[in-house]
């Protein structure tokens, strides 16, 4: 059971009320701006809410992307700034919702999550992601920096392609793409570790490789829960009628759309991968069991016959004739050792070993 840090603060505060509920993962919140137009770009790498602001009015498509969701204090400013409601805010602060998106009149907000597969560890982080696009503006929350939007800053310094051109609607649909796109890497190292995982199964059914395999479940389920809003939220962008978006948009909210519907078949098709992988960890090693009983039960009957004849001569009565006799010793043995050759031959006529 997952329980959220902090969520106690919110009980029985007003509507509105601004509390982190999550993890610090940054020792410092940080605000990076990239604003640009067709002819500059513009960054700030530790920038005041001022410059944030100023890029905004100079009627830039200006990105700023907040690490750090600690600071209340900030959140707020900026929030108020920006003209962004109170509830709002609240949910930026909160790391446990799932994936939506919320249409205001002067803004767009959306809620996604950030998949980062450990394979060494065979765990999965999940961290929130919110974006608010504007008028000329898209703000990014997150709880620690993450790769994808180096590289998506990187595309809009080059500016190749539609980017210096682009409107913030378009820089809005980047951030979303960027974040679907990892969805698939992390799924692909999974998949990896899953095929390892069948053939490791079938040649060493230990129990450590079933505690992996009960951890991919756990994963995918957490992949599940973490995905399969955003093929609604996508949906929902597509069907509503909302001025941020110009009319070239809804392609590439449909190719998202596909992205996604494939993410979550690969993600069913790995859940039932993990359960037969549960299936078939039991029947190899209930078959390796049935081999192993198999041995001891033949040792045992084996030894039936024997443990008799040494029981029937181990009595303590004084008339036995053959104790008397010369050869008597040899016999029993001979008679003991013919007694489990046959046996033997017999089991092995039946093919039972």
């Amino acid at each position: 059971m997952i329980v959220d840090r902090n969520v106690s603060l919110k009980t029985g505060t007003a509507p509105g009320t601004l509390v982190h509920i999550g993890e610090e993962k940054v020792e410092k919140p940080a605000i990076h701006v990239l604003a640009y137009d067709a002819e500059k770009v513009r960054e700030i790498g530790d920038a005041t809410l001022e410059e944030c602001f100023s890029s905004i009015k100079e009627e830039l498509v200006t990105w700023i992307d907040v690490t750090g969701l600690h600071d209340v204090g900030l959140i707020q400013k900026l929030g108020e700034s920006l003209g962004i409601h109170s509830l709002v805010l609240e949910d930026i602060l909160n790391t446990s919702h799932r994936p939506k998106v919320e249409f205001f009149d002067d803004y767009i907000y959306t809620v996604v999550k950030f998949i980062h597969y450990i394979s060494a560890e065979n765990r999965i982080e999940i961290e929130q992601v919110s974006i608010l696009l504007g008028k000329g503006f898209v703000v990014t929350f997150q709880e620690r920096p993450r790769d994808p939007f180096d590289a998506l800053r990187e595309r809009i310094r080059r500016g190749t392609g539609r980017w210096r051109k682009a409107r913030p609607d378009y820089l809005y649909y980047a951030v979303l793409d960027n974040i679907v796109d990892t969805y698939f890497e992390d799924m692909e190292a999974l998949g990896e570790d899953l095929e390892e995982l069948q053939d490791v199964t079938v040649t060493d059914p230990s129990p450590e490789v079933m505690q992996r395999i009960f951890a991919h479940r756990l994963n995918m389920q957490l992949m599940r829960r973490a995905i399969f809003p955003v093929r609604d939220m996508v949906n929902h962008i597509l069907q509503t009628d909302s001025a941020f978006f110009k009319k070239d948009m809804p392609p590439f909210f449909r190719d998202i759309y596909d992205h996604v519907a494939r993410l979550i078949d690969n993600i069913e098709i790995a859940r039932d991968m993990a359960a037969t992988l549960i299936e078939l960890h039991m029947a190899v090693t209930n078959q390796r069991m049935n081999e192993i009983m198999k041995v001891l039960t033949i040792m045992a009957t084996l030894f039936i016959p024997l443990t008799f004849v040494a029981g029937v001569y181990g009595m303590n009565f004084k008339f036995m004739p053959e104790l008397e006799w010369r050869w008597g010793y040899f016999a029993a043995l001979g008679g003991m050792g013919a007694a489990a050759a046959g046996m033997l031959v017999y089991f092995r006529r039946k093919k039972w070993f």
